[in-house]
């Protein structure tokens, strides 16, 4: 849907809260694009994660923050309907890293106030607003928008367009016997690839496998990779070496044989 459309179809006073945000959007250099799921309407934006939602005719926007502009309008703004936004929704601060933050990262100065009650808002992260617009609130809206995209620089804008679209082939295999080296993989481990790269560079350990799977060294193997005893993401072994249908007599030393079975 274009953008035309998509204010033309809607009632005037709704269209009037999103245009100006919009606008404010475009004016710093922000590439779009509009997702429709039934009855929600997200306009995204290039930078900051910015997004205006319009949900059965009710809007709102979301986006990232420099601090140093929330900071700077929150204590500069002479419209107390700016800071009760951003009072309302900016979030505060968890002691997420055992409180190294509050020592460290303007703690004093990370204290906001609003009607008596106060805020420290989180130092390193969560610097995320989500607000509903309304007619009553709209000039606010349109300041707090206006002060996200500060500090926002053309290489902060991303591929909104870009789709990371992963295919991949289902195969059915019948048991085979995987001949090859294996390493244990934990956190301090090396890389696998440092396991593929060993074997490949050598050419003993190649015509060590070779030999073991019955293979003419002058013959070029289809070497495989292979994961086994799965723990989790870092607790593992990983296998690389040569599929072969029959199961080895003898190995050469630091060769295994691992049988793996049918499935997909």
């Amino acid at each position: 849907m274009e953008y035309k459309v998509l204010i033309g179809n809607l009632p005037q006073n709704t269209a009037s809260l999103i245009t100006p945000l919009h606008n404010i959007a475009l004016e710093n250099c922000c590439s779009f694009r509009i997702d429709e799921i039934e009855n929600n309407v997200t306009l995204v934006y290039s930078a900051r994660n910015f997004k205006i939602n319009i949900n059965n005719g009710a809007v709102s926007f979301s986006g990232e923050f420099d601090p140093r502009s929330f900071y700077k309008l929150y204590s500069e703004t002479v419209y107390d309907k700016v800071n009760e936004l951003l009072f309302g929704t900016a979030e505060a601060c968890s002691l997420c890293i055992n409180d190294k933050c509050t020592t460290f990262l303007m703690a004093d100065k990370r204290i906001i106030e609003w009607n008596g009650n106060t805020k420290k808002l989180c130092g390193p992260y969560r610097h995320h607003l989500n607000i509903n617009v309304s007619e009553d609130n709209i000039n606010a809206c349109e300041t707090i928008v206006n002060m996200m995209f500060e500090y926002t620089w053309p290489h902060m804008h991303a591929d909104i367009f870009y789709k990371n679209e992963v295919t991949y082939t289902i195969a059915e295999k019948k048991s085979f016997y995987l001949v090859g080296y294996m390493a244990r993989h934990n956190s301090l481990s090396k890389s696998d690839e440092e396991l593929v790269k060993s074997v490949l560079a050598d050419e003993v350990k190649r015509n060590a496998l070779k030999s073991a799977a019955c293979i003419k060294n002058d013959t070029d193997p289809q070497y495989i990779g292979a994961i086994d005893k799965f723990t989790d993401g870092n607790t593992y072994e990983f296998l690389f070496g040569i599929m072969t249908a029959n199961k080895p007599e003898t190995l050469p030393e630091g060769v295994i044989c691992r049988r793996i079975n049918a499935g997909e």
